[in-house]
């Protein structure tokens, strides 16, 4: 009876792996490998006013490490054929040329002041260059939680907003490498609440 059992489940075994490796155009899911999390482009954010917190959370640089994992989570999520990935690949690298996104999942004691997204909003960020100037943000707004959830841990409580910046070029007009431009640029966020000034 053991043995019939275990020749059965060899034959589903077989069927399964079958099913997904026979699937044309795609990659076995054992194939697939997903690049490793890291926290390196992750920091913490504080703003204080005298031991009062008023901004808590997270915000992660959108390197293109990290863009390349999102594809690879895809891929093993949604089993993607080969022309799929490569065309999502291509889409990440071409909106990493172009911009420098940030991921801040934000919470703040009065939701009130959790407004990021607001043109009046109690916040501004800048990215501020080597040389001091100030680049303001192309554009912020709401983002779902699952869009970050490879970047940085969800927090019930937290907003999270995309933040994106045109990407800084060098002076041939090449796109910053990641590297270079966490090294030479810096996160502010400030207002009225106070200010936290972010660097990697």
């Amino acid at each position: 009876m053991g043995m019939h059992a275990q020749k059965i489940g060899s034959r589903v075994l077989i069927c399964f792996l079958a099913f997904f490796s026979g699937c044309l155009g795609r990659t076995p899911p054992d194939k697939l490998v997903l690049p490793p999390a890291s926290d390196r482009w992750t920091k913490d954010v504080r703003v204080y006013d005298a031991l009062d917190v008023n901004l808590e959370g997270y915000i992660t640089y959108h390197s293109l490490d990290l863009r390349e994992r999102a594809v690879a989570r895809q891929t093993l999520d949604f089993h993607l054929g080969t022309q799929e990935v490569a065309s999502r690949r291509e889409k990440a690298r071409k909106e990493w040329e172009q911009n420098a996104d940030f991921y801040l999942s934000a919470f703040t004691p009065k939701r009130t002041w959790n407004d990021f997204d607001r043109r009046d909003s109690h916040w501004r960020i800048y990215l501020v260059g080597p040389d001091g100037a100030r680049v303001e943000p192309a554009k912020i707004q709401k983002s779902s939680k699952d869009d970050a959830a490879d970047l940085h841990p969800a927090e019930e409580w937290n907003r999270t907003y995309l933040i994106r910046f045109n990407r800084p070029s060098d002076k041939d007009k090449r796109p910053l490498t990641d590297d270079v431009l966490v090294r030479d640029y810096r996160l502010v966020v400030t207002g009225p609440l106070g200010e936290a000034v972010i660097k990697w």
